[in-house]
């Protein structure tokens, strides 16, 4: 990375330009029409990066706490409804990876407003254990963030519901909204282990698993013995993992 001389400093006291890898990035700049192009093509930074977005992953990363960083995640939000599904797949892919410093909101504004962009539409490049398709990406960013708004976290519900897709937000959920995943246990986890270790893994506190216990605590035998060998693998406390144990039996 090399950073340009700064010309004066803009209004939150950083400078108003930043150069990386010889582009420069300042205040004239059109962002969304220099990442749309990286994304496309690879060409305004390129240095032998596996895939395109892996270009602005880099511009990103270098940016931090600069005068670009804001205008940057600014044009990917612009550019995850890009009309070239390749570009769209890449820009979601990096909200995602980002998810932390995007607006979860936004995303859900794109995905009720312009459903035909994503649902059912396949991602392009990547794998459909990774994304099933361009819906199930943007579902999966917003999942991804701790920043989750009422209406977010409604939507987040919806989806775990999905008897394919749901566990891809089990583990976000369990972590961010972990009352409403534990009332509704027996019928998120479907007699499926690996839907419960997913939300074992990812509730904080001891109160929360055993709670998350016992609302399985009547499920099938089968269930319950594999439910068993998912609490000695992921609860490391002696005391809680007999305790839980002990409600299964």
């Amino acid at each position: 990375m090399t950073i340009g001389k700064m010309s004066p400093l803009g209004k939150q006291g950083l400078p108003d330009t930043f150069t990386f890898d010889g582009v420069q990035l300042g205040p004239s700049t059109n962002y969304v029409k220099l990442v749309r192009e990286q994304l496309k093509d690879g060409s305004v930074w390129p240095s032998g990066d596996a895939a395109p977005h892996q270009g602005v992953r880099r511009v990103i990363d270098a940016a931090e706490g600069t005068s670009a960083e804001e205008p940057l995640f600014d044009a990917l939000l612009r550019l995850i409804s890009d009309d070239d599904a390749a570009v769209r797949t890449s820009a979601i892919r990096l909200v995602w990876d980002y998810a932390d410093k995007v607006d979860t909101s936004s995303l859900l504004k794109d995905l009720i407003d312009r459903p035909a962009l994503y649902k059912g539409v396949r991602p392009v490049g990547v794998t459909e254990s990774y994304m099933p398709d361009l819906y199930w990406g943007l579902i999966q960013a917003m999942n991804a963030s701790p920043k989750s708004n009422a209406e977010v976290i409604a939507t987040l519900r919806q989806a775990a519901e999905d008897h394919d897709n749901g566990f891809r937000v089990l583990g976000g959920l369990a972590g961010k909204d972990s009352a409403w995943v534990i009332s509704n246990a027996p019928r998120l986890v479907a007699e499926q282990p690996v839907r419960a270790r997913i939300v074992l893994a990812n509730l904080t506190t001891p109160q929360r698993r055993e709670q998350f216990v016992r609302a399985l605590a009547s499920e099938p035998k089968p269930f319950r013995e594999e439910l068993v060998r998912v609490i000695e693998e992921k609860v490391k406390n002696m005391g809680e993992r007999q305790r839980l144990t002990e409600l299964l039996a």
